[in-house]
Order: C-alpha cells, then structure tokens, then sequence
C-alpha cells in the first residue's frame, strides 16, 4: 500500500492505494497518459487549437484577480457586488472594464470564447437584477 496525498484549491485529501490502483491514478495502467510531464507533474493539456496558454499570460493584474475570485467561488459563482468590493471597485457596474472590457475583448483576440473562461449569469427577480459570474471550463488552468 501507498500513502498519497492530493491538495488541490485548498482540500487535501489522504488516501492509502495498492500498487494497480496508484497505477491506474498515475496513467500507468496500459493507457496512453492524458497529461504532459512539466518537471515531475501532469498537469493535464489544453486543446490545441487555442491559444489558452498565451491568454492566461497576457492578462492584467486586474483580470487575473478577478477570474481568481470566480475560480476560488467555485460551481456556485460569486456575486457581481462580491467581486467588486474584493477588487476595491466601487460598485459591480465597475466590473464591465475589468470583465467585460478587458477580458472579454483579450479572450476574443485569443480565439476564445468567454464563456470557456468565466459565465455571467444575469437574473431579475421582483426587479432586482443580480449578476453572479461562475467558472468557465478552462478557468482550472489558471495558475
């Protein structure tokens, strides 16, 4: 048995695995692995039609903060007004230069669809419009 320990966004999760499942855990088990070796680690790839590494490089100090405040809410989302007052903006209509302006216009420069990087959720209820922004597909690449 092997003791293995994983820490991903906070969690760390402990786990004691016989050899063929540490195997099959590391890509070993007869099948072609789905990640590249970066210095001992597998980090799974990036489709290779895009130019994802070169986007998440490019962006501003701003926009990295923002996404990582998306990322870290998690498949919930964080509310507009959240992310506003955690970035030290006024009020979420600031976010359109950040999220919309910045982002959105870098992603499409890159050949990516916004969406694949973060989703702005917009819902009125009794006429109060709330925006919520949750990760996009590639979002976990963010470094």
């Amino acid at each position: 048995m092997a003791k293995v320990i994983i820490r991903k966004s906070g969690a760390t999760i402990e786990a004691e695995l016989t050899v063929a499942e540490l195997k099959e855990l590391a890509g070993l088990n007869g099948h072609a692995m789905r990640g590249r070796s970066n210095g001992g680690t597998t980090q799974a790839p990036l489709p290779l039609d895009s130019n994802y590494r070169e986007f998440f490089s490019a962006l501003s100090e701003d926009g990295r903060r923002f996404l990582n405040f998306v990322k870290a809410a998690g498949p919930n989302g964080i509310a507009a007004e959240n992310v506003a007052h955690q970035l030290g903006l006024k009020n979420r209509y600031a976010l359109g230069g950040v999220a919309g302006g910045s982002l959105g216009k870098q992603a499409k420069n890159f050949g990516i669809d916004r969406d694949d990087v973060y989703v702005k959720e917009v819902d009125s209820e009794n006429g109060v419009r709330t925006v919520i922004f949750k990760p996009g597909k590639i979002l976990e690449f963010l470094e």
